[in-house]
């Protein structure tokens, strides 16, 4: 397994929405495989390994809640949002 993870750009909880957070998890997947083109070490690693990506949200330094994940194409929210 193979976690990529990031932190919502949104610093208010009420800003956060599942379309927006949806968004922000692809944005995730975009700058891995960004990355991934770059790097041949970072694509040989990550070759034959299950990648899940996740989304959290930072409250201000005190701890990162998950927003949700996607794991082989599988979403999970761990929110409940709009």
């Amino acid at each position: 397994m193979f976690v990529i993870s990031s932190w919502s750009r949104y610093n208010n909880f009420t800003n956060l929405t599942k379309s927006k957070s949806l968004e922000e998890l692809e944005d995730i997947k975009n700058t891995y495989n960004e990355m991934e083109l770059l790097s041949d070490e970072l694509k040989h690693f990550a070759e034959y390994r299950c990648k899940e990506f996740i989304l959290y949200f930072d409250d201000g330094g005190k701890a990162s809640i998950e927003i949700c994940s996607e794991k082989e194409g599988i979403f999970e929210w761990k929110l409940e949002l709009d």
